[in-house]
Formats: structure tokens, C-alpha cells, sequence
């Protein structure tokens, strides 16, 4: 399973990570996922418009 989110830019991506795990670790959400298989990658997407 795949989730995407996206941001403005790498480090507001990273910063929402960051709350998310922090902010909600209390969440019944957080209880049901087995955090082992959970993998954080975190990427700039460039898009280029050649005309």
C-alpha cells in the first residue's frame, strides 16, 4: 500500500512527518498500523515543461 502526500517543498513534507508522529502518536489511527512496516521517504518531484 502507497500513500502520497504532497507539499510545497521537501522540508514542509518533512515538518508534517515530524508532527504527525508527534502530535498524534496517541491516535487510535497510529494503534492499528504496525510501525515496523511503515518506511518514510521523503522526496523533492521536480516537474519540467519543455515548449
Amino acid at each position: 500500500m502507497f500513500d502520497m502526500l504532497v507539499w510545497d517543498s521537501e522540508e514542509d513534507g518533512t515538518n508534517a512527518m515530524h508532527k504527525l508522529m508527534t502530535e498524534l502518536s496517541d491516535s487510535p489511527v497510529h494503534d492499528m498500523i504496525d510501525q515496523s512496516t511503515v518506511s518514510w521517504n521523503i522526496a523533492p518531484v521536480e516537474h519540467f515543461v519543455n515548449l
